[in-house]
């Protein structure tokens, strides 16, 4: 039986990542870091979840990341390198 991932195009499975509730989703991207290497391919991923959250609800792309953040740093890991971008500035900031 054919799963979602051969079913469904590269785009059409990114677009089910912001479906889900984003402090899951970090939830999960943080538990999974370890099987990263380098390193900065986890970083370009979780950025590329982020930038998916912010094009549908900028609320839910800060969440994602905050929770992320604060996952990582519960595993003593270090927090994901965020690309910034004027349009991306935390609320307050």
């Amino acid at each position: 039986m054919p799963t979602l991932r051969d079913l469904l195009s590269l785009p059409e499975q990114w677009s089910l990542v912001v479906t889900r509730p984003p402090a899951d989703v970090a939830g999960w991207f943080a538990s999974s870091e370890g099987q990263f290497y380098p390193r900065a391919d986890f970083d370009r991923l979780a950025q590329k979840v982020f930038d998916l959250y912010a094009s549908v609800n900028k609320e839910h792309a800060w969440t994602f990341r905050r929770h992320l953040d604060r996952r990582l740093d519960k595993r003593n890991r270090d927090r994901v390198a965020w690309t910034d971008t004027p349009d991306q500035a935390s609320p307050g900031r």
